[in-house]
């Protein structure tokens, strides 16, 4: 097989509590990039600086860095700043889309759909009064710039809040709290210009927390998603809205939530997971896009 593509550098693993899942949805990009490059240099930034890689003399670098600085836009500025091609986002809408307040933020003031939520910083008395003050007793709690649902927790009531931003707060200074729409849990991946098909979510516990995404297989994909055809594309069309005003490119996924007729922005990944459990390559062959070509496709739109 020749090789399209030339040295590229895959940046692997980091020191964040989405590592793992890191190295293992790097174990699959990592065969395929074998495939289509002249040579993959594996990159681990929890044990090198990133500028090593100016004198790796790459000639495209291949993020699988999940959470943290590999995705929060740290890791991209600093390829910016290096002129290194790199694939997915560039740094700004990386950190728009790592902040879920800011995200939601940008959403409401366009108009876009999205729960109603409260950013706190602690768990003091005031606070969980406030939090049920404005978003009742049944919220779901997360570290501000987490993802892979670490420390991501349903809690009905004042003392299961307390100890999710006990535990979110351990991850991050800031935890968001949104209020709990009930419904069907979708996501859209997208590459390029190209929206692939949704998948529709249904985790056993009824809570799509790390447990389900990673280590169990009682989650069930559906793709397509079997909604309504009007609710689809509408959903479609809020996938592709709220991508474009984070300013997103190369690839990512939207996450979104169906209640009713409603619906409702949960969050954008800028570093889809690329394991055996993850949702863009499902969508992808769904799509008739083997693994293959998924990575070709993403490496071409590197810059």
């Amino acid at each position: 097989m020749s090789k399209e593509f030339g040295k590229v550098a895959l940046l692997l693993g980091g020191d964040t509590p989405e590592r793992e899942v890191s190295l293992s949805s790097a174990q699959m990009v990592g065969k395929e990039l074998e495939q289509l490059c002249a040579e993959v240099v594996r990159f681990d930034p929890r044990d090198h600086n990133i500028a090593e890689l100016r004198d790796l003399k790459t000639d495209c670098a291949f993020i699988i860095l999940h959470g943290g600085s590999g995705e929060d836009g740290t890791v991209q500025a600093a390829l910016e700043m290096m002129n290194i091609p790199f694939t997915g986002s560039r740094h700004l809408p990386c950190a728009l889309a790592m902040d879920k307040t800011l995200s939601k933020q940008i959403w409401y003031l366009a108009g876009l759909p999205t729960a109603s939520w409260k950013t706190v910083e602690d768990c003091s008395n005031d606070t969980l009064n406030e939090i049920e003050l404005t978003l009742g007793h049944d919220v779901f709690v997360k570290p501000n710039c987490g993802g892979s649902s670490c420390a991501t927790r349903r809690a009905r009531n004042r003392a299961e809040v307390e100890s999710a931003v006990q535990e979110a707060l351990m991850l991050d200074s800031k935890v968001i709290v949104e209020q709990t729409v009930e419904g069907i849990e979708l996501t859209y991946g997208i590459v390029g210009d190209l929206l692939l098909p949704g998948i529709r979510i249904e985790a056993a516990s009824g809570v799509y927390d790390y447990a389900a995404k990673y280590e169990l297989d009682t989650t069930r994909y559906i793709c397509p998603p079997q909604v309504p055809k009007q609710l689809d594309d509408k959903a479609q069309q809020l996938a592709r809205e709220a991508y474009r005003l984070l300013g997103c490119a190369g690839w990512g996924r939207v996450d979104l939530m169906i209640s009713g007729h409603d619906l409702y922005l949960l969050e954008i990944n800028t570093v889809p997971g690329m394991t055996s459990h993850s949702l863009v390559p499902q969508a992808a062959a769904a799509a008739g896009i083997d693994s293959t070509e998924l990575i070709r496709r993403i490496l071409r739109l590197a810059e």
